[in-house]
């Protein structure tokens, strides 16, 4: 007879434990494949046994399945006769980390940086490889604007500080008002050192830009040996750090000062040529006034009134000038007030004569004034000399406003009027 005997044994949990080992490596070779940087795994005699997407690249024209196995110096051949081959040996000798950066040419993107890195494995090591290229030339640019600016900054004529968002100083450039040296104040906070340093201000403004990111300004003075020192500063937020510049501005203070204390001589001096002129107009003024009380003739004396009101017209813009700031321009209602007053009693005679007056508040320079005031001076010396002979009384409407920048000017009177035979252009 002939026995068949089987055996049957549940393998379920290895085969479970099959597939989540290759969903586990699948996981990994994804994650590896995934990085930016070349990696490549070798066993104990540096024979490949793994290696990603990237690290493919290296070798375009093969694919993985043939790169498997193969020796790294079938790989890299030049790699036996370098310093690297001996450093991997190392690593796995040695189980000690090994980082190292090349310099290789590339014909079409210049001199390329790459980092190698080399680590153990319990069956073997690891090299990482990454193109930093771009990291140096960006590290390399970085570093040459530093030194640009900061040679830029040391022949800055202007005091200087940066300061990081605690406000503790980062770099600054300052002729110190103190005997503490620069070096002293790099990497203190502004609130220990703003009293030292001078010309930048008060601590709490500091706080108020890195709080708020306004630009803030000011000036300051600083008392030394050699007398006070004015600044001028402005602090500003750059990004995450608070900057400051100070300028000395001690001269230009010296030159202002000396400049308002000549123009105030000068006001001094003008003021005082006014107040002269005005004397001698007002005198002039008086001897025609007696000149004219002791003259019999109604015309000699029509005459000198014709001249006292003129003399009054511009005795008076003399005065209102002396009352002025800068001594070009004069109240306009003001001035034709006194000058219709001054005018008005120059003929006591016609004390029965009512006046209107409308005038607008404005201000007008002396060149426009003075033929203007002398407009109102003749029409209203002729009214009192003539419109109202034979009258017991009468009046006068006196109208001066502005609009935009038109003034209109009307001057009426209830008189005689002219006479009927009057021509204008003769």
């Amino acid at each position: 007879l002939s026995k068949v005997v089987m055996t049957f044994m549940d393998i379920t949990e290895h085969k479970r434990g099959e597939k989540l080992l290759r969903e586990s490596a699948d996981r990994l070779q994804t994650f590896i494949d995934s990085a930016s940087s070349s990696i490549g795994i070798y066993d104990d005699n540096l024979d490949l046994v793994g290696i990603n997407r990237t690290g493919l690249q290296w070798w375009p024209d093969t694919t993985r399945e043939a790169l498997i196995g193969k020796h790294i110096t079938e790989l890299v051949p030049d790699v036996k006769d370098s310093l690297l081959y001996d450093q991997l040996q190392q690593v796995i000798a040695t189980g000690e980390r090994f980082v190292d950066y090349q310099h290789i040419p590339s014909d079409q993107f210049g001199e390329l940086v790459m980092e190698f890195e080399a680590f153990k494995m319990p069956d073997g090591l690891t090299i990482i490889t990454t193109d930093i290229t771009a990291k140096i030339r960006t590290e390399r640019a970085l570093r040459e604007s530093e030194e640009r600016f900061k040679a830029f900054m040391l022949t800055f004529p202007d005091n200087y500080v940066i300061l990081d968002n605690k406000l503790n100083v980062l770099e600054m450039k300052l002729d110190s008002t103190s005997s503490m040296t620069q070096e002293d104040f790099r990497c203190r906070n502004m609130r220990d050192i703003v009293s030292y340093i001078g010309g930048f201000g008060k601590y709490e403004m500091y706080e108020k830009v890195l709080e708020t990111g306004a630009m803030l300004s000011g000036e300051d003075v600083v008392t030394t040996e050699s007398g006070k020192r004015h600044f001028a500063f402005k602090a500003f937020k750059a990004g995450e750090c608070i900057g400051a510049i100070s300028s000395d501005i001690s001269e230009r203070k010296r030159t202002e000062e000396t400049i308002r204390q000549q123009l105030k001589e000068k006001e001094i001096l003008l003021k005082e040529v006014h107040h002269r002129i005005k004397n001698n107009i007002a005198s002039s003024g008086s001897m025609l006034r007696l000149q004219a009380d002791s003259i019999t003739s109604s015309e000699s004396r029509n005459i000198l009134h014709d001249a006292i009101s003129r003399v009054e017209s511009m005795r008076i813009i003399y005065d209102k000038l002396l009352h002025t700031d800068d001594y070009s321009e004069v109240p306009v209602r003001n001035y034709f007030d006194d000058l219709i007053t001054a005018i008005v009693n120059i003929f006591p005679e016609n004390n029965t004569v009512t006046l209107k007056k409308d005038i607008d508040d404005f201000f007008l320079t002396v060149k426009i004034l003075f033929p203007l005031g002398a407009i109102v001076n003749e029409l209203m010396t002729n009214s009192m000399k003539y419109g109202f002979i034979n009258k017991d009384s009468g009046s006068i409407d006196i109208v001066l406003s502005k609009k935009e920048h038109i003034i209109t000017l009307s001057v009426h009177d209830n008189g005689n009027g002219l006479p009927e035979n009057f021509d204008v252009d003769t």
